[in-house]
């Protein structure tokens, strides 16, 4: 059996399936990075960061892994810093 291709530099997974969702993500992250996580995987949620924050961890490298993952869910809800207030 061919083992699967690495997958690209960014991966989007949507739908309103989240169980089938989470199992999409354990898929691309088994692949990405591989079963030990501590330092290979970081997680941010959209209502409590902004995109600078994300793109800030993605520009700076790491000392403990080869590959890393950045995980943003409910990132429909990230926001620029400079953004206007939607209220």
């Amino acid at each position: 059996m061919a083992s699967p291709s690495r997958p690209g530099p960014i991966q989007a997974i949507v739908g309103e399936d989240t169980y089938l969702a989470e199992e999409a993500l354990e898929r691309v992250l088994a692949v990405a990075i591989g079963a030990d996580r501590r330092e290979a995987l970081q997680v941010f949620y959209g209502d409590e960061k902004k995109w600078e924050d994300v793109l800030g961890s993605a520009r700076t490298g790491s000392l403990f892994v080869s590959r890393r993952a950045i995980l943003v869910r409910r990132a429909d809800l990230l926001k620029y810093a400079n953004a206007p207030d939607d209220g």
